[in-house]
């Protein structure tokens, strides 16, 4: 697998949960809060890098790895720009962007550090199962 497979995989697979969880917790009544999107995230990207551990052997090398995580917080805060936006135009309340974009600039702060932190956790994680080695 690709690093661009791997990327494709996490916008896919990210978009996808959302929606379906989004959808299935506005059916039975349920609010949707930033925990379930913080799980979906998470989820995302531990399956995403077990696929590639799995796939290839290995895990990312050092330069890789910063592609990656630079990669995957980009596509977080563009998803989030989008939902935000959405979500913003849809509640019929007269709010700014600079509401948008604050909002979205302390959430993508605070997803960056978890992406960072989840893709080293994922690689420890694989070394215990004994999928790849150190």
């Amino acid at each position: 697998m690709s690093i661009r497979g791997v990327l494709t995989r996490f916008a896919l697979t990210y978009i996808t949960l959302i929606f379906i969880v989004g959808f299935t917790l506005n059916y039975f009544g349920v609010d949707s809060n930033s925990g379930v999107n913080f799980g979906i995230l998470m989820g995302s990207i531990f399956w995403v890098c077990s696929s590639f551990a799995n796939k290839n052997r290995r895990y990312f090398n050092k330069s890789e790895k910063t592609r990656v995580v630079i990669v995957l917080i980009t596509i977080n805060v563009v998803i989030q720009a989008i939902f935000g936006a959405i979500a913003l135009s849809e509640s019929g309340h007269e709010t700014s962007g600079s509401v948008l974009l604050l909002s979205v600039a302390i959430i993508g702060a605070i997803h960056a550090v978890a992406i960072y932190f989840f893709v080293g956790f994922a690689k420890k994680t694989l070394i215990k199962q004994g999928i790849i080695e150190s």
